[in-house]
Parts: C-alpha cells; sequence; structure tokens
C-alpha cells in the first residue's frame, strides 16, 4: 500500500519548509526510521527520519521548489512493484 510523505510540521509555529536535500533517491528502499530527507525550518536544518517501510516511488518536490507549506505531500514510498495511481493518491490532499 502506498504512503504519502508530507511537509512535516516540526513545531507549533512551523508552517512551512524548505528540502534541502534527499537522501534516498526514486527507487532505494527505505526502512522506518531510516533519514530520508532534510529540510529547512524557520530554525535549524532537520534530518527527517520516514514514517514507512517500502520503496521511494516517487519525489514529489525536491530543493528547487522553494517554501512548502507543511503537510503538503512531497514523496510517495510504496512496495516495489506496485502501481500506484498518483493522481488518486493525492487527491485527498488538494
Amino acid at each position: 500500500m502506498a504512503n504519502v510523505v508530507v511537509m512535516p510540521r516540526s513545531g507549533q509555529t512551523m508552517e512551512e519548509g524548505t528540502i534541502v536535500e534527499w537522501l534516498k533517491k526514486e527507487g532505494d528502499p527505505i526502512q522506518s526510521g531510516e533519514p530520508l530527507v532534510v529540510i529547512m525550518s524557520d530554525k535549524a536544518n532537520l534530518e527527517i527520519e520516514s514514517d514507512y517501510t517500502g520503496v521511494l516511488k516517487k519525489i514529489l518536490a525536491g530543493p528547487d521548489d522553494g517554501d512548502i507549506e507543511c503537510l503538503t505531500p512531497i514523496a510517495v514510498i510504496g512496495e516495489l512493484d506496485e502501481v500506484i495511481n498518483l493522481n488518486a493518491l493525492l487527491a485527498e490532499y488538494k
């Protein structure tokens, strides 16, 4: 089952963050608790761990995308051979 990774809210006042660096590439396996992405908040750079185990199927936002509102989808993690309907999966986030 595919899971959507969203821009985390690392504090009560954080409204947006910027992706500094993806630590995994599309197609890479990922374990829950493993570092996935580095984001910059208004206070510091934070290494964000994955909440899911699977394969990084799709990166939706990158360092060139500037400030991204918290809880906005930034990636999708799923099973290796899983076919994902990205539009249907992301429909609830619009």
